[in-house]
This record gives structure tokens, sequence and C-alpha cells, in this order.
């Protein structure tokens, strides 16, 4: 599903071109970790899907967010998850999904410090 993009502004020019499951952690039940490309603007973008059933049987929250990162963090990204023969498999036990879905000492996901991502937009449709 394509997105509006925030610097060029165009329609439905916001692609996901790779991602990765991963684990989930004390506060969401999946972890989606998405690489994104405008195909207008040429902008890179990092998008965190997360999702919880908690609660409820009716119950369903999602966060979907995204960041804006230079050529040398999609690099950084783009070689751990090429390292991966399973990314929708979120209990693969290689080097990138042990690596991306580090957690803190309260169980909560932190692979985004690791990029030093922090000013977060949301997705349009």
């Amino acid at each position: 599903m394509p997105f509006y993009c925030p610097d060029c502004k165009v329609q439905k020019s916001l692609y996901v071109v790779a991602s990765m499951e991963l684990a989930g952690d004390s506060r969401w039940d999946e972890i989606t970790l998405q690489m994104l490309k405008c195909e207008h603007c040429q902008l890179n973008v990092l998008g965190v899907y997360q999702e919880s059933r908690r609660g409820g049987l009716d119950k369903e929250i999602f966060h979907h967010v995204a960041y804006k990162i230079d050529a040398e963090r999609v690099q950084q990204v783009k070689e751990l998850m090429d390292v991966c023969t399973r990314p929708t498999d979120a209990k693969c036990p290689c080097a990138a999904h042990t690596e991306l879905s580090a957690q803190d000492d309260q169980g909560q996901w932190m692979a985004l410090e690791k990029f030093g991502l922090r000013e977060a937009f949301t997705f349009q449709l």
C-alpha cells in the first residue's frame, strides 16, 4: 500500500521496499520494521508498525509511524535485513532478528535507539 510523501507531497508515492517481522515486546504483540522510499523524490523512510491484541476480544490497537533517515542509516538497516533469509518469521534466530529485536530491561523494544531516530511522523494514506 503506497503512502503520501511528507517531503514532495505526492500522493501514493511512498512504497515499502523491504520489511522484517520482529519479536513482540512487553507492549506490542507484533512489530514490523519497514524500509520505504518515495518513487518521486527518493526520500528514505524507516517505518514501524506495531500491533497489540491485548485486552477485550474486540480490541485491536495499532501504531504506524515513520522516521526520515539518511543514506548511511538506510545502508545500515539494509545490511542487517539482507542477512536474514526469513524476514517474515519473527522467531527467526538469525543475527539480524536478534539485533533488531533487542529489548531493554523492561522488555520494551529499543532498536530505534541504535539508529538515533527520534522525530517521527504519522503515515498518511
